[in-house]
């Protein structure tokens, strides 16, 4: 895993693969061990980014657990967060919250009303509403997290770094930058004292406030940070991990704030395919890379291919996010002004 081994990825791949491809056919096995480590490398398998190997693995030891366990059980809880987490990833968002939902209810009828069982299945509703355009529901459910995990963690903890780092993109996304940078700053100390210094979380969180300080035009601080995160991403994680291409995409966002246009056009262009690569054509960062794209074709005059960028933007919307995502009404606007500008108005 690489959030504890800090790199040496394709050796931990080869290491994974090896061990998933034994666990499948080790008849003398233990059921409940054989169901833990399926668990285990399909976890594994999503830290590297490998979302698609990651499913049978995860759904295999739900399906030997459910015969193993009546009831309620911690092990079928984790599970069904497990596939909670792949099915986020992978751009399945309904899948995803209906897992962690049955891994809330579960682990609330094992544990009570506050436990880290229940603090991590908040952090993952927060997560997925989240992602999903209900900064609302997703503000709820990760104070109730924050403030269980400050409770039982205190607040120099890791997991309590988690939860700021998902509320301070809810206030990004809202327009208070000075929050969202206050909750990343924050997070970003805690991680700093308690993480190695090479641990992927600190990257994230240096570059997610990088993106923070670009939007309020600190560009001087915030370039520093884009570059040294994304390396250390590349790193640790690999250049075709989810986590790096998101972090790649960001960063040419702030090419094209410096004026960097030929920069941050080759930028978008190498996390757009790197995206349909590993995420698939049909995912909804791959729609953010179309959109992106269009936007600096925009900028660039060239509203031909803008408008193209945008409607492909929006075909893969369609069937992978709600009507009223904020994703979706940015491509709206984007392919409008297009249309504007080559004459045709009525359409706009």
């Amino acid at each position: 895993d690489p959030n504890e081994l800090h790199g040496d990825a394709p050796a931990a791949r080869e290491l994974v693969e090896r061990g998933a491809a034994r666990i499948g056919q080790d008849v003398t096995a233990r059921p409940v061990a054989q169901a833990d480590m399926m668990e285990t490398i399909g976890r594994v398998y999503m830290s590297l980014g490998l979302t698609e190997q990651a499913r049978p693995q995860l759904e295999g030891a739900l399906e030997m657990r459910m015969k193993l366990f009546d009831g309620d059980h911690p092990a079928k809880a984790s599970n069904l967060a497990g596939l909670g987490e792949q099915g986020l990833a992978a751009g399945r968002l309904d899948a995803a919250q209906k897992h962690y939902e049955g891994a809330l209810a579960m682990n609330r009828r094992l544990h009570g009303t506050q436990h880290r069982g229940v603090a991590a299945s908040l952090l993952n509703m927060g997560q997925v509403l989240k992602v999903k355009g209900d900064y609302t529901g997703a503000e709820k459910s990760l104070q109730e997290s924050l403030e269980q995990y400050t409770a039982l963690e205190g607040q120099q903890s890791a997991r309590v770094s988690l939860v700021l780092n998902e509320l301070a993109q809810i206030m990004g996304q809202r327009g208070d930058l000075p929050a969202a940078e206050k909750f990343y700053r924050r997070a970003l100390s805690v991680n700093r004292a308690t993480l190695p210094k090479d641990h992927p979380q600190i990257a994230h969180l240096s570059h997610n406030l990088a993106v923070v300080l670009q939007s309020q035009n600190e560009m001087e601080e915030a370039g520093p940070l884009f570059e040294a995160s994304l390396a250390q991403l590349r790193k640790v994680l690999g250049e075709k991990h989810p986590d790096t291409i998101d972090a790649l995409g960001n960063y040419g966002h702030y090419l094209l704030a410096a004026g960097d246009i030929a920069g941050a056009e080759a930028v978008f262009r190498r996390a757009l395919a790197l995206n349909r690569d590993v995420r698939g054509k049909q995912h909804a960062y791959v729609g953010y890379d179309h959109s992106n794209l269009g936007r600096l074709l925009q900028g660039k005059g060239d509203h031909t291919a803008a408008e193209a960028e945008f409607r492909a933007a929006l075909a893969i919307y369609k069937d992978a996010l709600p009507g009223n995502h904020v994703y979706v009404g940015s491509a709206l606007s984007g392919l409008a002004q297009s249309l504007n500008a080559l004459g045709r108005p009525a359409q706009a």
